[in-house]
């Protein structure tokens, strides 16, 4: 594509305009696996082919905390703060909704003709989303839009973490701890709690579905069980929005399907100023996916209730439960926010849970008392320099975790 022309010297040509492709032809994940698809075992590489865009599209959505698209609230973004909502929407959110690049709306939007003809194109492209079925009537980022992008970014996390060997690594040293396979049967009637997540996801990837069917199920049957329970306890304040939410987002889903894959529990509690989706520690990928995708960041961060919370959804026994706290800051809710986390620590340790604590970015102050807290908790500390670093962590503390 040529580069952008300014508008008056388009003369409301639209044909330079980024064309938007339709939803229905991302409705199946395509492409060709690096490995014979006969064969067990993941694709190395699964090339998303019509669905990549519309994945973008999404994922962005997602990170940025833009699900809800009216044309009204986008051009009031757009032309009271133009650059403020560039960051919100992203380049791809921007190309998406009207067609044009954020540099060149940012070069021409002091042009009332084109403030006129933007707000036509956001009007078509939001109307377009909705009978594409990616947005809903009120503006809404659908079901299937979910859906859609969960599945492309499950395909992205593995095709990059299994090609780097960073997934399934050190399976044997669990042999003391859990069974071992003694046959893979297909899904029928048995126990949802016992469908072997690695194999069914494996099995609908290669076979290009963008939800499991229910031929894709199978049954691991072992002669052991999972020893570990393990909450994720990740911060959704409102300073996680964007990059760092994102990555937490993949590494979370990451976490959760090297250890269901391994038969160990995994549950999920995000908090802001107040604890906002729960999921109690289970075998349930597709429901952990589900949660993960729609984690929203707002308000304070209340890491008491975070803790308390997630101590309290574990089960009984004498099996480890573990917790991994995620955040990018101290706490900031409540009139004594800090003796409030030590708290929650004291009594998630006294119930028999364990805390690590996994920071994004923190300050000297910030990182002494993660350190104090991760202690106090009987964890370690984990620290990020970027939102990027948080997959690799996360997966040695899993590692680690099992090797106790």
């Amino acid at each position: 594509m040529k580069g952008e022309q300014s508008f008056d010297e388009q003369h409301f040509d639209d044909t330079s305009s980024a064309e938007i492709d339709s939803f229905s032809s991302a409705q199946e994940l395509s492409g060709k696996p690096g490995r014979n698809p006969d064969k067990e075992g993941l694709p190395h590489t699964v090339t998303p082919g019509g669905e990549s865009e519309l994945g973008s599209f999404v994922l962005d959505a997602i990170g940025m905390d833009s699900s809800v698209f009216t044309p009204d609230s986008v051009m009031e973004r757009l032309v009271k703060d133009y650059r403020s909502a560039s960051e919100i929407f992203g380049d791809s959110l921007l190309r998406r909704i009207t067609g044009y690049s954020s540099e060149y709306i940012e070069k021409n939007l002091r042009i009332p003709e084109f403030v006129r003809h933007l707000e036509e194109k956001v009007s078509q492209g939001i109307k377009g989303l909705q009978e594409e079925g990616v947005l809903d009537a009120k503006g809404e980022l659908s079901e299937e839009a979910y859906e859609s992008a969960s599945v492309v970014l499950l395909a992205e996390l593995l095709d990059e973490f299994v090609a780097k060997g960073q997934l399934g690594a050190h399976q044997q040293k669990k042999k003391r701890l859990q069974g071992v396979d003694k046959d893979v049967q297909r899904f029928s009637n048995q126990a949802y709690k016992d469908i072997s997540v690695r194999k069914s996801v494996q099995i609908a990837v290669r076979r290009g579905h963008k939800q499991f069917h229910i031929d894709d199920l199978r049954i691991t049957q072992e002669e052991g069980v999972g020893f570990a329970e393990i909450i994720y306890a990740v911060d959704s304040s409102g300073s996680m929005k964007g990059e760092k939410l994102s990555q937490a987002r993949r590494a979370g889903i990451l976490l959760a399907y090297e250890a269901i894959s391994r038969q160990d529990s995994v549950g999920l509690v995000s908090f802001g100023p107040r604890v906002s989706r729960i999921v109690p520690p289970g075998k349930d990928f597709p429901q952990l996916l589900h949660a993960f995708m729609r984690i929203r960041a707002s308000g304070e961060t209340d890491l008491s209730a975070g803790i308390i919370r997630a101590t309290e959804l574990f089960s009984s026994g004498s099996h480890t439960k573990h917790i991994v706290l995620l955040s990018d800051a101290i706490p900031t809710a409540g009139s004594n926010p800090e003796s409030a986390v030590i708290e929650a620590a004291s009594f998630a340790r006294a119930r028999g849970v364990s805390l690590s604590v996994v920071g994004i970015g923190l300050d000297a102050q910030s990182s002494v008392f993660a350190s104090r807290l991760a202690s106090l908790g009987g964890g370690r500390l984990l620290l990020a320099s970027q939102p990027s670093d948080l997959s690799i962590l996360l997966l040695e503390e899993y590692t680690h975790l099992r090797q106790l």
